[in-house]
């Protein structure tokens, strides 16, 4: 008692302490969004992601029925926060991932009417080493509530060994009499939920996150045994479980939904756990990533708990339980009898066994076994390389909606992609935490649940190194997993198709298209299925084909083509063969479906080539078929025709690969939703007509031939002839550069789709007949994002087209456009058009202007330089036509000698070297400590150098190591030399530095033009001055 009233002490201190430093912040909050709660008619009250830090809030609407505190900053609940006349009929309550680490015990008080309350993602774990996060009393004041969500606070849960789960905290739910569903933490490595639940006699939905849970025992859900739990979920798990017993699940009479996901405990042990479930009317079971927790050091022991054997499911095959979900659990194979089971082909109608390893030719040795299930509706089958649900969006399951209205015919009249409201899907069940739905008579609580369940298993770390495993239970029940050989012996099947000595194709036309094509007769064939001899291979499937046909061809009637077939002789082949082979055989081949299947996915699971070359398919029992996926596969060869798919409305063959027949779809004319979006390889429309294709599609009402390179040359303008009532185009991540099609082909098109194509403008004919179109179509939809948009004046039409227009323009969401200097430019910025108008025109002018200143600036500026730079001109006439004119002369130069030396060497230019050449040869010279002028040193040099007749360097130790200007003064003297003064440089040298000549500069010298001096000291005697004079000729 004392350890309570220390932590109520605290609670107190924290919650005033934030109410101190949060009192101003209130003021500066957005205000809410207010809408109408359709489900208890009062104000929605929508405060989320608002950084609220305080209660109560004061700008509330009076009959609010619904506030939402969702991902705010909300520390501590104290009493009286809700304590209103506005929220007085308030029925739900959700503060989720909002910081809450505390609750006073009044914190709920005036909501005595609450339904719901969310406390999800906060800080508040049951149990603390000091006090606890929900005090005694505290749903005192919600007597009422039927909805109580407290899971997913075991971020910061502790383990507490004393705390024995929640037997310390009976009475958080001794005060609610009417609570139907629970959402909680399991509390430290045991999960434990005791006699504190019994009181909760209405309890139907219950739902627990295992974060810390490592050992589950057979008395785990010991207080549950009194209630009528219809929903159980366990989810969350984040660690290896220890200890797995298998009789978790007993004493649970009235379950009708069960959901385990991420508890490795390994699908044989979770197949024994669901024992006490057997011959049991359940709604749905759902299994994820139960597999068995292994590494790839031991591959076989992950390898054996995939394969799942006939004895071993009997348990679960018994539960009849209309939606099986068994995901991304390593399954790698089924004992054949398995699936099929008696008590499943009466109750099962959704199968999933998705994110498997169940992919390449194998898994259609199922498909005998899939007919079996009369009542079918829908199977999902995807490899673990699957991608998800949001890189394709088409796996998103459609509903459509039926206009009955025209001749019975359905028309789709919206695409949607929710799921219909009785349809349970994966996506539904595998979300993180609950999502709680509210529905018209009250509010029902959409458990997503990602569980994790049971049985009972001692694992142990050290097993894992081991091939065999000992699933040891309270029944003394010992197991080991089989080896792959031993189910390769189990069974076998023979499917026989046997042959009709002659069928006839008969001709039906439908009203308002041309005529369908009927597939031969229904006793045409026939498979049969049974067991065989134990000891024979698994891969000693026959199949007898019709083969050798006379006349097996097609002819074209109007836009459809009509197939005829004759007689055949039979040839037997094994299953292997028929689809790994280069079949070049024409024939029959039957096959059946469930017939009850409405929807069929195969996601990722060919991953060999599979040829069925031009053998005829037809389809028995598939009158229901109306979805079919066939999504991300390898390579088909498919040269004939199929039969029997009439009533497909839904055909998805995104990302696969394909070398078909242009004609392989002729009989598809229920099809109306056609997804054929990046199949492989990417030349396959240069063989493949898109038009000659979808010809017969004359119900098709979408079609997405998204991300094919497609260009105008492979989408033909009369591509939709056949098909007018499509309503939406999907044409995007191609390669068109304008509207490939005539829009006067689809009268009810409402929605085309160009986005990330090279469309740059719309030419005047498009868009007069986007114009003529709009006008019949309300509401019809132009997509041009990322197409990089010209906005350059001449298209200053399609620029005011775009504001002007009925048509629904969708840009970029930068909603950029390119102008004609290749800058950005903003959409929003060209709304003003004849603003803009006048600003292409001002364009024009401007640019004349500045060509007339462009010309008159280079004249001034030819003149001053010729002015300026006269001899240079001349040196490089005379350098371009020195061949015609001759070579230079002396008097052609301003300067007769530049002297290049280093200061420290003045001594010897001044009193030796410019008394010989000025004083005895009669030359100008250029001494730059005389001569130089203000400005700039090195442009001096550069300009006396182009302008002497003679360079002479003066290279001694001083001026290689030490002058600044040596190196600019070498180069420019040794680029100086020209065809038409080739002897322009020359040099005076130290003796000791001869071999310091810098190769640039000994390039343009040769031996004679090297004079070398003792030293700077000496005066020049008689060869020396010889030399230089030589030099100066």
């Amino acid at each position: 008692m004392f350890p309570l009233l220390i932590y109520m002490l605290c609670v107190c201190v924290y919650c005033q302490h934030t109410e101190q430093q949060q009192q101003s912040h209130q003021m500066f909050v957005k205000p809410c969004k207010i809408s109408h709660d359709s489900v208890y008619g009062g104000n929605l009250t929508d405060c989320s992601n608002l950084d609220i830090t305080n209660l109560p809030l004061f700008d509330l609407p009076h009959n609010t029925s619904t506030l939402i505190l969702d991902y705010n900053n909300i520390g501590c609940l104290r009493n009286r926060s809700f304590h209103t006349t506005k929220l007085r009929f308030l029925r739900h309550l959700s503060i989720q991932f909002s910081g809450v680490s505390a609750i006073e015990v009044d914190a709920l008080f005036g909501l005595h009417s609450l339904d719901i309350l969310n406390l999800e993602g906060n800080n508040l774990p049951i149990c603390q080493k000091h006090g606890r996060s929900f005090p005694a009393g505290m749903f005192k004041h919600v007597p009422n509530l039927r909805h109580l969500f407290i899971g997913l606070n075991e971020e910061m849960q502790e383990l507490v060994p004393e705390c024995q789960i929640y037997p310390d905290h009976i009475d958080i739910f001794s005060t609610l009499p009417h609570l139907k569903n629970l959402s909680i933490d399991a509390i430290n490595d045991t999960l434990y939920l005791g006699q504190e639940f019994s009181n909760l006699t209405r309890l139907t939905n219950l739902s627990v996150s295992c974060r810390n849970v490592r050992h589950i025992y057979n008395n785990s859900l010991h207080g549950l045994m009194s209630l009528q739990i219809r929903v159980l979920t366990f989810f969350n798990f984040r660690y290896e479980i220890l200890i797995f017993e298998l009789g978790i699940f007993q004493n649970l009479p009235h379950l009708m939904f069960l959901s385990v996901s991420a508890c490795q405990v390994g699908n044989h042990n979770m197949l024994l756990a669901l024992k006490p479930l057997a011959n049991r009317n359940m709604t749905s079971l759902f299994l994820k990533q139960i597999n068995v927790y292994s590494d790839y050091s031991v591959p076989s022991f992950a390898l054996q708990d995939g394969i799942i054997l006939h004895n071993l499911s009997l348990s679960l095959t018994s539960i009849c339980v209309p939606h099986m979900f068994w995901v991304d659990s390593t399954l790698f194979a089924f004992e054949p009898n398995t699936i099929a089971s008696e008590t499943w082909r009466k109750c099962l109608r959704t199968l999933d066994l998705s994110k498997n390893m169940l992919e390449n030719i194998y898994w259609l040795n199922y498909f005998p076994e899939f007919r079996k299930l009369k009542y079918l509706n829908e199977i999902s089958l995807s490899s673990v390389s699957s991608p998800e649900s949001s890189q394709y969006p088409n796996l998103v399951n459609y509903t459509l909606s039926w206009d009955k209205s025209e001749a019975g015919n359905g028309q789709i009249t919206h695409f949607n992609n929710n799921l219909n409201s009785q349809t349970i899907s994966s996506n539904q069940m595998q979300a993180a935490s609950s999502t709680h739905v509210q529905t018209q008579s009250g509010v029902s609580s959409q458990i997503q649940t990602q569980t994790e369940s049971s049985s009972k298993i001692q694992i142990q770390p050290e097993a894992r190194s081991q091939t065999k495993t000992q699933i040891e239970t309270n029944s003394k029940i010992k197991t080991q997993p089989p080896l792959i050989n031993q189910i390769q012996a189990q069974t076998e099947y023979s499917i026989q198709i046997q042959t009709q000595s002659e069928f006839s194709s008969q001709k039906q036309t439908q009203p308002g298209a041309s005529s369908q094509i009927q597939a031969p007769p229904e006793s045409s064939s026939q498979i049969q299925t049974q067991t065989e001899s134990r000891n024979e291979s698994y891969n000693n499937t026959i199949i007898e084909i019709m083969s050798n046909w006379k006349n097996n061809s097609y002819h074209r009637t109007g836009y459809h083509d009509t197939h005829t077939l004759s007689n055949s002789s039979v040839t037997t082949l094994s299953l292997n063969q028929l689809i790994k082979s280069n079949l070049l055989l024409k024939g029959n081949i039957t096959y059946y479906l469930p017939p009850s299947l409405k929807k069929g996915k195969i996601i990722n699971m060919i991953i060999t080539p599979v040829t069925i070359g031009n053998l005829t398919l037809v389809c028995k029992s598939c009158n229901n078929f109306e979805e079919f996926y066939w999504i991300n596969n390898y390579f088909l060869t498919a040269k004939g025709v199929i039969y029997g798919v009439e009533n497909l409305k839904v055909l998805d063959l995104t990302g696969s690969s394909f070398n078909i027949a242009d004609h392989l779809l002729d009989t598809f004319y229920g099809v109306q939703v056609f997804l054929f979006s990046g199949v492989k390889p990417e030349t396959i429309f240069k063989t493949l007509s898109i038009q000659r294709l979808i010809r017969n599609l004359t119900n098709l009402r979408y079609l997405d031939v998204s991300n094919n390179k497609l260009n105008s040359d492979t989408f033909p303008a009369t591509t939709f002839t056949s098909t007018p009532n499509v309503t939406h185009v999907i044409l995007s991540k191609n390669r068109f550069s304008n509207i490939p099609f005539d829009l006067t082909t689809t009268p009810k098109l409402q929605v085309l789709d160009l986005s990330e194509n090279a469309i740059l403008f719309l030419t005047q004919e498009e868009m007069e007949n986007l114009n003529n179109h709009a006008a019949l179509v309300d509401y019809f939809h132009l997509l041009l994002h990322d197409n990089g948009i010209a906005c350059v004046c001449s298209k200053i039409d399609f620029l005011v087209w775009r504001f002007t227009t009925r048509v629904i323009v969708h840009y970029s969401t930068t909603k950029m456009c390119w102008s004609d200097d290749g800058q950005s430019v903003h959409v929003g910025e060209l709304s003003d058009i004849p603003t803009y108008s006048r600003l292409c025109q001002g364009r024009i002018f401007l640019m004349i202007s500045l060509v007339l200143a462009s010309l008159m600036s280079a004249a001034f500026l030819l003149a001053y330089l010729f002015a300026r730079f006269r001899t240079s001109i001349e040196a490089f006439l005379r350098a371009i036509f020195g061949k015609r004119i001759g070579p230079m002369k002396p008097e052609d130069y301003k300067i007769g000698v530049f002297i290049g030396y280093a200061d420290d060497d003045y001594r010897f230019v001044r009193n030796k070297l410019r008394k010989y050449l000025e004083e005895v040869l009669k030359l100008n010279t250029f001494i730059h400590q005389r001569d130089l002028l203000q400005g700039p040193i090195d442009q001096q040099f550069i300009d006396a150098i182009r302008n002497s007749w003679r360079v002479v360097l003066v290279l001694s130790r001083t001026f290689l190591n030490h002058y600044d200007l040596a190196d600019i003064t070498m180069k420019y003297a040794s680029h100086s030399v020209t065809t038409v003064n080739q002897g322009r440089v020359f040099v005076l040298v130290e003796e000791s530095q001869v071999y310091a000549i810098p190769d640039y500069l000994h390039d343009v010298l040769d031996d004679t033009r090297i004079v070398v001096l003792q030293d700077l000291h000496s005066h020049l005697n008689y060869e020396q001055k010889q030399s230089i004079k030589q030099c100066l000729r």
